[in-house]
């Protein structure tokens, strides 16, 4: 739900059987980090070099990079070397959801929960997590800045449909990640393998099917979200009618 932060729905993995949260997954963000570096160098009006991260982190530091992360939902240490602006560090992937979410929204304090519960189709549980405080909807990132950088790589936004869109590889052969974000649902999909092989991302074509693959994905889930919404709320109008002109 993008304004309140809350998961309504979560799929995927090999099953449910096998009782693993691949959302917890460590990984390493690499190019879904970006973003937080970005949105230091904007907060204090340094140039953001686009296609180096790197560059734009030396200018602003580690100290104010870390800071800025773990306001965003990072938790746990953060390295204190280049591979802190490159992504190229292992964290839980809801951090990496996180934050993007966080800047996608415009710096509001609304963090997507965990996943709470996987079951079995005879719907026996086999992991619950404790659901999440509400949180408030104070800003907590600056949210001119959060603005300015959800216009700079590697989000997407197009002003047809006002969605804002994210198709990146990660590092370390663990997969592609895709997002689409607007108005009333935020999509996240995650396509690869449990246990990554080089030599199968290596074969031709492979790396670009699952980035194709993963974004197709996500764009499906989003439209079919947004079209049953909009048949709810013509539903719904079309009740209250006959119902204003019996009263």
């Amino acid at each position: 739900d993008s304004r309140k932060g809350d998961v309504l729905a979560v799929t995927g993995g090999r099953s449910a059987l096998d009782g693993v949260d691949r959302w917890q997954t460590p990984v390493m963000p690499g190019d879904l980090f970006t973003p937080v570096v970005n949105l230091c160098a904007v907060d204090q009006r340094r140039t953001v070099i686009r296609s180096n991260p790197e560059v734009t982190g030396r200018g602003v530091g580690f100290n104010t990079v870390i800071e800025t992360a773990q306001k965003a939902g990072y938790k746990g240490d953060l390295p204190r070397s280049p591979d802190l602006y490159s992504g190229r560090f292992r964290a839980p992937l809801s951090h990496a959801v996180n934050a993007l979410y966080l800047i996608g929204n415009d710096g509001r304090n609304v963090q997507i929960s965990s996943v709470r519960q996987v079951g079995t189709t005879k719907k026996n549980l086999v992991m619950v997590n404790a659901p999440s405080p509400e949180e408030s909807r104070r800003e907590i990132l600056p949210r001119e800045s959060a603005h300015l950088v959800a216009a700079l790589p590697p989000f997407r936004y197009d002003e047809r449909s006002r969605k804002t869109s994210v198709n990146v590889r990660l590092p370390e052969n663990t997969g592609h990640f895709s997002a689409v974000m607007g108005r009333y649902f935020t999509v996240f999909v995650w396509v690869g393998f449990d246990a990554p092989d080089e030599a199968v991302y290596k074969k031709k074509g492979v790396a670009a099917a699952l980035g194709k693959a993963c974004a197709a994905l996500a764009g499906e889930v989003y439209d079919r979200a947004e079209e049953n919404r909009r048949k709810a709320v013509r539903e719904r109008r079309e009740q209250e009618v006959p119902a204003e002109q019996d009263s």
